[in-house]
């Protein structure tokens, strides 16, 4: 699959794609964020992994933002690290509740 792309232009098709595809990596964390809120409990999260995942979304972000990147670069990352950084807090909060 080969597309030909002219000094920097992005075909409209594959921007539309790209769009979508950020979109929905964005966004992936959204379940998981509406089922401890529900349930009130974190039970069963590992947070070790949110905060592996939290730290390398932040460095990520901040690279990118540094380096001067465009925001389609970055605001995916910054989405997904502010997802990351509410389940970590939800999950925190309820863990941190006492038991019924």
């Amino acid at each position: 699959f080969e597309v030909e792309v002219m000094a920097g232009e992005i075909p409209l098709y594959l921007q539309l794609i790209g769009y979508c595809l950020a979109v929905t990596g964005s966004t992936a964390f959204i379940p998981q964020i509406l089922k401890i809120w529900r349930s009130k409990s974190g039970e069963g999260l590992n947070l070790r992994m949110f905060t592996v995942l939290d730290f390398i979304t932040s460095l990520l972000s901040a690279f990118c933002i540094k380096s001067g990147l465009d925001y389609s670069n970055w605001l995916e990352l910054l989405i997904t690290n502010v997802q990351v950084f509410i389940i970590h807090v939800l999950a925190r909060y309820y863990l941190n509740q006492p038991s019924n």
